[in-house]
């Protein structure tokens, strides 16, 4: 935890470091400002939901530094003194309010803390930063000739129901993944060169791989159905829907991040399957699915009404086998690390009996020849 806070004040020092010697690029115009401010949007919705937050937060304080720049560079696109500091005051509270969040003693979403207090944490966060956001947009299109700017990039509707096809299409995703798992077989040459103990390590292989990509699959579609009755309640005037497009920026890309992972998996495995185990390779696999279903799990439960606790279990269920899966892989890859190592132990034995024997018959040559 003090390697990461060390870590988060270091991209909060740079940002005001910035902030008090900002100048102008070349070459940026207001729509390309408008386009950074939508894009920090999106780091912030990756940053309050992603399992990890030093790469998130990276990115999150890249993109703060990129609104500010253009901000500075498009307020002198104008002489009105008003609508400069207007563009410079609001960037400048976006940025404020993404410090802001940077310094939370519970760096975006704590473990620790209750699903009630993450969603309020969310609400606030995603609040404060969408609002300096807006604020900022409006003061860029006073700018002139930026009518065919618009506020906002999509509607909530559209927006909402991106975030539900995603999913879908996610889903998808994983399902051709899994069948090219099924497909994965061992070739005649393959099976002759192994061990038995490694035709059964590599088995295991596949079949954790086949338990994981059931389970994330099951994962993404009983999120895909809690985003749809998340959708139809707000078809049917629920109090508890709420506008927020960090809050689906999230939840798509957890959906794509669980996705990838599933993708990067099964490439292992099949190389597994050739004969091509690596423990380091699955151990980063495993760990890749487990952070992946947290940050999409984060943000499906984040907008959870009352009238979704069904699927919100169906969800629970779906990541508790998740993780049942990906811990049955890294025992998998602990007993490949074991295999290596014996092997390692009986080539470096060969090796200095080889060594050995050499040098005997080195000696015994010279003996004969003095003889």
């Amino acid at each position: 935890m003090e390697h990461k806070l060390k870590i988060i004040n270091s991209y909060r020092e740079s940002l005001l470091l910035l902030m008090e010697n900002l100048s102008p690029e070349p070459h940026i115009s207001p729509e390309e400002a408008v386009e950074s401010a939508r894009s920090l949007l999106t780091a912030t919705g990756n940053f309050l939901f992603s399992q990890d937050q030093l790469n998130s937060c990276g990115s999150l304080s890249v993109a703060a530094e990129k609104l500010l720049k253009c901000a500075k560079t498009v307020s002198l696109l104008t002489e009105e003194d008003d609508i400069q500091k207007g563009i410079l005051g609001s960037a400048f509270s976006t940025v404020h309010a993404v410090l802001t969040l940077l310094e939370s003693p519970e760096l975006g979403i704590s473990m620790s803390i209750s699903p009630r207090e993450k969603a309020n944490y969310i609400e606030d966060s995603t609040s404060s930063v969408a609002g300096a956001v807006s604020a900022f947009i409006y003061a860029v299109k006073l700018l002139p000739n930026t009518e065919s700017i618009t506020v906002e990039e999509n509607t909530t509707e559209d927006l909402e129901a991106k975030a539900e096809k995603e999913l879908f299409k996610c889903a998808q995703i994983i399902a051709e993944a899994a069948k090219s798992l099924m497909s994965t077989h061992r070739g005649p040459a393959s099976q002759s060169s192994m061990t038995l103990d490694q035709q059964d390590i590599n088995e295991a292989i596949l079949d954790s791989a086949r338990l994981i990509t059931e389970a994330t699959g099951n994962l993404i579609q009983c999120a895909a159905v809690a985003q749809k009755e998340r959708r139809e309640t707000h078809h049917k005037g629920s109090l508890s829907y709420h506008i927020d497009p960090m809050w689906a920026n999230g939840l798509i890309s957890g959906a794509q991040a669980v996705a990838g992972a599933v993708q990067q998996l099964v490439t292992n495995a099949n190389a597994a399957a050739e004969g091509h185990a690596e423990e380091v390779a699955l151990r980063a696999s495993a760990h890749y699915v487990a952070t992946a279903t947290a940050h999409l799990m984060t943000a499906a439960r984040a907008k959870a009404g009352p009238e979704s606790n069904q699927s919100q279990h169906k969800l629970s269920l779906a990541a508790n086998a998740v993780t049942s899966a990906t811990k049955q892989l890294v025992d998998v890859a602990r007993t490949v690390g074991e295999l290596e190592e014996v092997e390692e132990e009986d080539l470096s034995i060969k090796f200095s009996s080889e060594s050995a024997t050499g040098g005997i018959s080195e000696r015994n040559g010279t003996t004969n020849k003095d003889r």
